[in-house]
């Protein structure tokens, strides 16, 4: 047979998970926003040409060593200031699917040879990506930031109200 939690008890689990929410929050939130202001960033990056020098899918083991995606493994190379780069990012918000037809149509946008426009960081020309802006994946850590703020608040709110 369980026990009942006592009053102090109750008020304890709430606060302190309302306190784990909103440190959950701040750092979802930090990381969101880096991500805004960063895709928001390199709209103004320099553009130089380059050339394709590998389009194709592969299957990658994600990092809990189980699960695997398939990816564009797209590659490029380009020139700033007269030095040789190769890139490998097509977008800050980049990402694998277990789809087979989102990674082919994704490579197949940019196929072997192809001329395209490269972006890169003026301060490390090595940081390239062929598209900039930012993708509705980078926003995920804003609303999940915010909902975890929200329960955060209540669960704080909560537990000043119950009584001891």
């Amino acid at each position: 047979m369980s026990r009942q939690a006592t009053p102090q008890e109750e008020k304890t689990i709430f606060m302190v998970m309302g306190i784990v929410f909103c440190l959950v929050a701040v750092a979802a939130l930090t990381f969101g926003a880096k991500t805004v202001f960063e895709a928001q960033a390199m709209q103004d990056w320099p553009t130089c040409p380059g050339v394709i020098i590998k389009s194709e899918t592969r299957w990658q083991r994600g990092t809990d060593g189980g699960s695997s995606t398939l990816i564009a493994d797209v590659q490029y190379r380009y020139e700033v200031e007269g030095r040789s780069y190769q890139g490998d990012r097509i977008s800050l918000g980049q990402y694998g699917s277990n789809d087979p037809a989102h990674a082919r149509d994704q490579a197949g946008q940019y196929p072997l040879g192809s001329l395209v426009d490269v972006h890169y960081d003026p301060d490390d020309p090595q940081r390239s990506f062929l598209e900039t802006g930012w993708h509705w994946l980078n926003a995920i850590a804003l609303v999940v930031g915010t909902v975890a703020m929200i329960a955060g608040i209540f669960l704080i709110r909560q537990s000043s109200r119950l009584k001891v």
